[in-house]
């Protein structure tokens, strides 16, 4: 593992640990990130993509985690108004994989739980 720290970074990235026997990368960030992200962690396999972010309660619509794969997301909430504490998102299956084809997936169904 290579774990790599960084000091008045733009960027505000803290901390980046590199798993080369798991492929993920993990990465830290300090408050004030754009999007108010305080960590993020992905896979560095191309053929399975994973990801797993989560944010500072600053962030407006009080989302606090997202879970993300190629065919499903799920993220959870905190504190909001309307009750909402989990959405979780299944998403068409895609024979490509290409960048493009990952952001324009399809809603297959989408779960709402409120408290």
């Amino acid at each position: 593992m290579v774990r790599e720290l960084y000091h008045q970074r733009n960027d505000h990235l803290v901390e980046r640990e590199i798993n080369e026997v798991d492929k993920f990368t993990t990465e830290r960030f300090r408050r004030g990130r754009p999007f108010h992200l305080l960590f993020h962690r992905y896979t560095s396999n191309s053929t399975d993509t994973e990801r797993e972010m989560e944010f500072s309660s600053d962030r407006g619509e009080d989302l606090l985690r997202r879970v993300e794969s190629s065919d499903e997301m799920t993220e959870s909430f905190e504190g909001r108004r309307d009750f909402l504490y989990c959405r979780h998102v299944v998403f068409q299956p895609q024979i490509k994989l290409s960048r493009e084809d990952l952001e324009s997936h399809l809603k297959v169904r989408e779960i709402e739980v409120k408290h």
